[in-house]
């Protein structure tokens, strides 16, 4: 486990972030970004942080080489996905 490049840390809206980086089946790791938002943030400003996330390359297939984009709002904001196994679908809530 490592922090989140200082280009995420410094996002409006981060409190906190960490890349993971697992070991998978074809030997090369597996690496996920994993953010919180701010406390207070609502679903659009935690889904938003996901979607800039994306963009900056964040996600799956990106130029960071993510596996997996998780972007935890808290409380009532939910949880925001980008995964392979999110059928291509970038930043899908699943909590």
């Amino acid at each position: 486990m490592e922090d989140a490049p200082e280009e995420v840390r410094c996002l409006p809206g981060v409190a906190h972030g960490t890349v993971l980086v697992q070991p998978s089946p074809s030997g090369l790791p597996r690496r996920s970004l994993m953010v919180s938002a701010v406390a207070g943030a609502d679903h659009a400003q935690a889904s938003e942080l996901c979607r800039r996330l994306t963009a900056l390359g964040y996600g799956p297939g990106g130029r960071h080489g993510m596996e997996l984009l998780s972007v935890a709002g808290g409380g009532s904001a939910g949880t925001y996905l980008s995964s392979a196994g999110t059928s291509g679908r970038d930043c899908l809530q699943v909590a």
